[in-house]
């Protein structure tokens, strides 16, 4: 593989957490996906202490089969780091986080601070494509080849939150 990730195209899943056609997410990875996207929620996180898993509202639109029994974020993405692990030179996954509420105003310690630990707390720092490892002298992104077995987060939704992370 000598590809470069911006000049690459992967299949991937919207609202990946609904299974039906799309399946699992196990099975969509499984099945060659490398694009997949969460959506998140906040607007109860104080009490709870979790983002949540869900379409239009926590826990909406979200198959449970063969999937977390939960819709607490971190058992989500725990699916996507253990299949990671298994598979440890995949070609790049792509994980669009979905951001359906603002996280700019949620209370202390639950902004995108707290999104940002979640996601190092679950995966490990190695796996996890940074903005620190892309090239900033006017090159193309790495060549697919260095990016095997990696993670790369996107954020997309809520505006004010995506500019505070």
């Amino acid at each position: 593989m000598s590809e470069f990730y911006n000049k690459s195209v992967f299949m991937a899943t919207h609202n990946s957490y609904s299974g039906g056609v799309k399946k699992s997410i196990r099975q969509q990875l499984d099945g060659n996906i490398r694009g997949l996207e969460l959506d998140i929620h906040s607007d109860e996180i104080e009490t709870k202490k979790y983002f949540e898993v869900g379409h239009v509202m926590a826990g909406s639109d979200v198959d449970h089969h063969d999937n977390p029994k939960s819709i607490q974020f971190v058992d989500w993405l725990k699916v996507i780091k253990d299949w990671s692990n298994i598979h440890v030179n995949h070609v790049p996954i792509t994980l669009f986080i979905d951001i359906k509420h603002d996280l700019v105003h949620n209370p202390p310690g639950y902004g995108p601070e707290f999104l940002n630990r979640v996601i190092f707390e679950t995966f490990e720092a190695a796996r996890l494509y940074t903005p620190k490892m892309h090239r900033h002298d006017g090159t193309d992104w790495p060549p697919l080849d260095e990016l095997k077995g990696k993670i790369l987060v996107v954020l997309t939704g809520d505006t004010e939150s995506k500019w505070a992370y």
